[in-house]
């Protein structure tokens, strides 16, 4: 069965997973020979001031070095969010191996309370996959994650756990942050920082020759102090204007003291420079070239037929693969068509320029063109802030409303929160549902209020059953007060019988389409290709339905209606599901499954699970340590209930042994103590660990506080 994570690695991810294939470039053997000599390390961090060539330089180094597999990721600010890089970097190795890759799991809630942790599974899991062969990440444009992104403790923490074939390779326009202090102590992660970048006499001279100027490389270098954003612009203009006896353009050279000993960090003098040489190129083109250039600069990145699309310029996929070819801030990079990105300086140069030549109007229906060319190519991501840019609400939240339940899928909920906290408070109603989702396991208490007010409104862009459902998961979870699910049992009730019926058809109508695809021979016919496309997909998108709503409607019925005959047609159908990846990121559905096999004396099938879940409790490199407490949880009070007190204080003890210094899940860890000691009816052993849990419980804390009384009220009994 084919995961709604796995599904999204047939799409195209335009630029943002492949280096760029270079127009003129030349080798730069100095450096090569550093990157050479830093490869002992786990990383090496290149930095320096935008046009620096550091793109260049390591597309350039990777493609001598060949060693191994490159996977090459285009950062931007979204990838804060360690949901969309582990997407982005599970796409990355999909693309890398085509065949029998089992796709990287999605963070679930636990693993976003523990970032760095995941990060460091995450990178362990890479390179397991890729095996023993060797492979480096390039990881491009780092200084658009925040300074305090938890992703970079991550990434600075895996350091020290990468296998030796393995190595990172970070590139920045800023040096190494605080994140990064042990790893450049401990020799982990090596530097080449900015003044390295600059071109020497040697290197601009073969850079001159390569456009074909070599008389001019002695004033180039001199008037550009070897940066090379300068040089390619000048070599630009004065191609286009014709040169002058000192290299330059006709009309005039900026002055030496414009260019010549800019530092690294005087970035507006360097905006000056680039953007003077940056219209001097523009006002040698023709009009309506320009204009589409600046249309284009919309796009993140554009394929020849996005960027017609988008500028209406017949010809811009000429006109972009003429300036990639020139190395003119163009990069031309892999793809069933090629695509097309823009340096980031030209980028934000032709975006300033466009703003600046249409009315507020004119700009927000060119963003809203840029947005459906995106979402048409399959960028929905990209789509839907760019809405949000142009102040579209209507437009994004109807993009949003059609894919949210993909974003989630990929456990990209952080990013499906902060899109919507961008809009007004006005157009929020259809999203209710999904913001409640998007933090259930952070701010429980905020997402049921977002239920709430979910099951009063119409249209919210979810039906009675999954926001009631929801509802359950949120209840149960928190633990405090089960009788609170009988608000929501009416519409369950209502609704389950409708779910299981459709769920059973629809189950039937795929196994019919999948013997159709199964029989089909590889390359004779395009429609049973199509056919099991489309399966896989009908497939993940039901999956993805389901662990959405069968955990709280389980636990509802589980907790509330134990003996209902559709409590066991949920249970069948929570068990069918136990095996997918995303299951293990429900926090309640195999809790409340082997709780409903134990209370109905289903012994056989509780050993099955238990078995389960010893095995999710000792896979360290699986999980988020929160989610193995959580297992851990269900087997203690599966076996205390059973009357198999000495595995259930194993298990609690194993369990304390795991939290380490972390004091929320100390104190949970103590009262698992508590309850196998209860079961054992060791009243010292529990009473001492109750002492331990209070002193470590938060009081905001609902679950450990309920039971936390609760056990208080045992251990007085006993």
């Amino acid at each position: 069965m084919k995961s709604t994570f796995a599904a999204a690695a047939s799409h195209v991810v335009l630029g943002k997973l492949a280096s760029p294939r270079l127009g003129l470039t030349s080798r730069r053997a100095r450096l090569f020979t550093l990157l050479d000599a830093q490869a002992a390390q786990p990383a090496t961090w290149v930095w320096g001031p935008p046009g620096a060539g550091k793109s260049t330089l390591v597309a350039t180094y990777t493609e001598h070095a060949a060693t191994g597999t490159t996977l090459w990721l285009q950062l931007d600010a979204h990838d804060a969010d360690v949901a969309t890089f582990a997407h982005f970097l599970s796409l990355a190795l999909a693309a890398a191996k085509s065949r029998g890759q089992r796709p990287m799991t999605p963070p679930n809630a636990d693993d976003l309370r523990d970032v760095s942790s995941y990060v460091v599974r995450l990178l362990s899991g890479l390179a397991s996959a890729l095996g023993t062969a060797g492979f480096s990440l390039v990881l491009d444009n780092m200084q658009e994650l925040p300074p305090e992104s938890a992703l970079h403790l991550g990434l600075a923490a895996a350091l020290s756990r990468l296998p030796p074939q393995a190595r990172l390779i970070f590139i920045s326009r800023d040096p190494p942050g605080l994140a990064y202090a042990r790893a450049l102590a401990t020799q982990q992660l090596a530097v080449i920082e900015a003044p390295a970048l600059r071109f020497n006499l040697a290197e601009s001279q073969a850079l001159a020759e390569l456009h074909g100027a070599r008389d001019a490389a002695a004033a180039l270098h001199h008037s550009s102090a070897g940066w090379a954003a300068a040089m390619i612009l000048m070599l630009a203009a004065r191609g286009a204007a014709g040169a002058d006896p000192r290299g330059g353009v006709r009309g005039g050279l900026c002055s030496e003291s414009d260019v010549h000993g800019l530092t690294s960090d005087d970035a507006p003098g360097r905006a000056r420079v680039f953007d003077f040489f940056a219209a001097e190129v523009l006002a040698n083109m023709q009009a309506d070239d320009r204009d589409a250039l600046c249309c284009i600069a919309f796009l993140p990145s554009a394929t020849p037929t996005m960027a017609a699309a988008l500028s209406g310029h017949a010809q811009a996929g000429a006109l972009l693969a003429k300036l990639a070819e020139r190395s003119l801030f163009t990069d031309r990079r892999a793809g069933s068509e090629p695509v097309y990105t823009f340096h980031a300086l030209f980028g934000a140069f032709l975006r300033a320029r466009a703003a600046a030549t249409r009315s507020l109007a004119g700009l927000q229906t060119l963003q809203c063109a840029a947005a459906k060319v995106l979402a048409d190519n399959g960028q929905i991501d990209v789509a839907i802030v760019q809405l949000l840019q142009a102040a579209a609400w209507d437009e994004a939240v109807d993009l949003l409303l059609r894919h949210v339940g993909s974003f989630v899928a990929q456990g990209r909920t952080q990013a499906v929160r902060t899109w919507i906290a961008a809009l007004p408070s006005d157009k929020l109603a259809p999203l209710l549902y999904w913001q409640g989702f998007c933090r259930m396991g952070a701010e429980p208490e905020a997402a049921l209020e977002d239920f709430r007010a979910a099951a009063k409104q119409p249209g919210t862009g979810a039906d009675a059953l999954q926001i009631a459902a929801a509802a359950a998961d949120t209840i149960v979870s928190m633990g405090a007060c089960f009788e609170s699910l009988e608000d929501w049992l009416p519409t369950l009730s209502a609704q389950a019988p409708a779910y299981l019926g459709k769920r059973h058809l629809g189950q039937r109508h795929l196994a019919q389409r999948s013997v159709v695809a199964n029989t089909a021979l590889d390359g004779v016919s395009n429609a049973a290709s199509d056919v099991a496309s489309d399966v896989a997909s009908a497939v993940a998108s039901d999956v993805a339905f389901d662990l959405r709503v069968l955990p709280g409607l389980l636990a509802a019925y589980v907790h509330r209606r134990t003996g209902d005959p559709l409590t066991a047609q949920l249970a069948d159908m929570a068990e069918a599901l136990l095996d997918q990846p995303q299951a293990l990121s429900q926090r309640i559905l195999l809790g409340s499954f082997a709780v409903y096999l134990l209370w109905t004396g289903q012994l056989v099938r509780l050993d099955r699970t238990m078995a389960q879940i010893d095995r999710l409790c000792s896979a360290a490199h699986d999980s988020a340590v929160l989610t193995r407490l959580r297992w851990y949880g269900t087997s203690v009070m599966i076996r205390s209930l059973r009357g198999q007190v000495d595995a259930a204080l194993t298990d609690a003890q194993t369990a304390l042994a795991l939290v380490g210094e972390q004091p929320a899940l100390q104190a949970r860890a103590h009262l698992l103590v508590v309850l196998a000691a209860l079961a054992a009816r060791d009243a010292p052993q529990a009473r001492r660990h109750l002492a331990e849990a209070i002193s470590r419980v938060a009081p905001s804390d609902p679950i450990n506080v309920t039971t936390y009384e609760f056990q208080c009220g045992l251990l007085t009994m006993l």
